[in-house]
């Protein structure tokens, strides 16, 4: 291994230190069924609020109390691969059009939003609507379907996906806005050994959430959501979770400001409103 030629010149001061203050801006996942209270949740984030509308039309569905008197923005970036024929590159290049289009206005957003100017710590909240179609449109675009069909280097394929889309994450970290990644969820399957039928077979435990595979490892928070339909009231499980005595929790008709103050009791609800 080649050692730098400079390394003798590095100065130790010009390094960042480490602050001991609370964040100011939250990357979190939220995960859970249709009508499951995602966007209810994300839309009492701080305003302004752009929403990133892979699934074009979904906020329409959040009630309007939620909405009203917000400054709620979005962008549109719905993608049919039907509609595209069965070529691939056809696919591919309608796909990588609207991803083109979506990334080039979530850094509009981000630059918008770190300017603002407020006097106190929030910048405002970009919504990815959903996360788990965000992905599945990357895959399109860079494949012209799901997976790289043919590739005998199929596993190594997503290796500059994946650092595409988690560089897109941290971006948002460092323009300190809040980022809200909503997932959907799809079925978790198992093998195991069937001795009657004598080979493995694949067995339904439940749903696990829909899209990036490693998400939980780049977000500040994850979150469960789910409709009580006893209580009438959404409901949350905080998972991955900065203060550990609220991990595991559920509590319910949570908002954005319960959950920063909750994840960072030294804080308080003006600093995140």
């Amino acid at each position: 291994m080649s050692t730098p030629t400079n390394y003798k010149t590095a100065d130790w001061n010009a390094y960042e230190l480490l602050a001991e203050t609370a964040p100011t801006s939250i990357t979190w996942a939220s995960r859970g069924g249709d009508g499951s209270g995602k966007s209810h949740f994300a839309c009492t984030a701080p305003t302004p609020i752009f929403v990133a509308g892979f699934d074009p039309y979904g906020m329409q569905r959040v009630a309007r109390e939620v909405r009203h008197g917000k400054e709620i923005r979005i962008g549109r970036y719905g993608f049919n691969c039907a509609e595209h024929g069965e070529a691939r590159s056809a696919v591919s290049a309608a796909a990588e059009a609207i991803w083109n289009r979506f990334v080039a206005d979530y850094r509009t957003a981000l630059k918008y939003m770190s300017g603002n100017g407020k006097a106190h710590r929030q910048r405002g909240t970009i919504l990815w609507d959903r996360e788990d179609l965000a992905w599945e449109l990357l895959r399109y675009a860079s494949f012209g379907g799901q997976k790289n069909d043919g590739s005998k280097t199929a596993a190594l394929d997503y290796g500059d996906l994946n650092a595409e889309y988690v560089s897109l994450i941290q971006e948002a970290r460092a323009a300190g806005v809040n980022l809200g990644l909503l997932q959907g969820l799809t079925a978790n399957w198992v093998a195991k050994f069937d001795p009657n039928k004598g080979k493995m077979v694949n067995y339904e435990i439940g749903t696990k959430p829909d899209g990036f595979k490693k998400l939980a490892d780049h977000v500040d928070i994850t979150i469960d959501h789910r409709w009580d339909a006893e209580l009438k009231e959404y409901t949350v499980r905080f998972q991955k979770f900065p203060n550990k005595e609220q991990k595991d929790q559920e509590y319910p008709n949570v908002t954005f400001v319960d959950m920063a103050t909750f994840a960072y009791p030294d804080t308080t609800e003006e600093e995140w409103r």
